[in-house]
């Protein structure tokens, strides 16, 4: 599935902020940054507010892991390995 139509599926489904409710200036959220290798996949994605994706980005390290478990909860148990790059060149914390 390309970027695109995976983004697509993911407004379609999302009308909301996933933290908060609020429905005003949603941003599609990579979980795992794509800077860190993070792809784009549904496991990997979730629609937040933008006060919610400030907040999520100051504190990435608490987020992260709480953001993951709120995916498998919708989406069945993942490896978080597997939405991760495999590129070497890739830094990774």
């Amino acid at each position: 599935m390309k970027d695109k139509d995976v983004y697509k599926e993911l407004v379609e489904r999302e009308k909301w902020c996933r933290l908060c409710g609020g429905t005003y200036g949603l941003h599609n959220h990579h979980i795992l940054y794509r800077s860190q290798g993070g792809l784009t996949k549904k496991e990997n994605l979730m629609r937040l507010c933008d006060a919610c994706h400030r907040k999520v980005h100051s504190n990435k390290d608490y987020w992260q892991d709480k953001l993951l478990d709120m995916n498998r909860e919708l989406f069945g148990e993942f490896n978080k390995e597997d939405l991760l790059r495999r590129n070497k060149w890739i830094y990774k914390r």
